[in-house]
């Protein structure tokens, strides 16, 4: 599951993970809906080899970051963990630097929905589950043919029709070097 910023900053070592018992295992996240921006909680696994990466990270990197706070991410200046805005930050610059695309957190657990939805043959619960959206009544309720006419994507109204209906520019070049 996309992981939120918010919940990403905040990932306590001890309350949020549930660490594997045995060399190999796997560790499950857990963040309570109190804790969630959408009030429902958020469960998943993290694979033995990321469990591996992230003991190497608590043993050798943690402690030279920051004095102990029992977050992922201490934060700095006084601070338990890191902020928020930073972690967007973070991860807008990581996809720009090795994606080279301009991009970020909510978009790429949008782009993970699209995917659920591609591969599970149209699985409206499935990606909605996959992002921890809306509640499941609430879910059942939005599907392709729920959405008013007007508002679905169509020659007239979509993004690609809007910029080729525009006027183009010239290019401008400058002049001397």
């Amino acid at each position: 599951m996309p992981y939120p910023p918010g919940n990403l900053a905040t990932l306590h070592l001890e309350r949020n993970i549930l660490w594997p018992t045995r060399r190999g295992g796997v560790a499950v996240v857990h963040v309570g809906a109190e804790d969630s921006k959408t009030g429902n909680p958020i469960q998943f696994e993290i694979d033995a080899d990321t469990v591996h990466l992230l003991s190497i990270y608590r043993r050798h990197y943690l402690p030279r970051l920051a004095r102990p706070t029992g977050y992922l991410f201490p934060g700095s200046k006084g601070c338990k963990h890191i902020d928020v805005d930073t972690v967007t930050n973070r991860i807008r610059k990581v996809i720009r630097d090795h994606l080279g695309k301009a991009a970020n957190a909510h978009l790429m657990r949008h782009l993970k929905a699209m995917r659920v939805l591609r591969d599970s043959n149209r699985n409206w619960e499935l990606a909605a589950d996959s992002l921890g959206n809306a509640a499941p009544a609430r879910r059942a309720n939005i599907t392709p043919s729920s959405i008013p006419t007007k508002q679905r994507a169509s020659p007239t109204n979509s993004f690609a029709s809007s910029r080729a209906q525009r006027p183009r520019r010239s290019p401008q070049f400058r002049k001397g070097g």
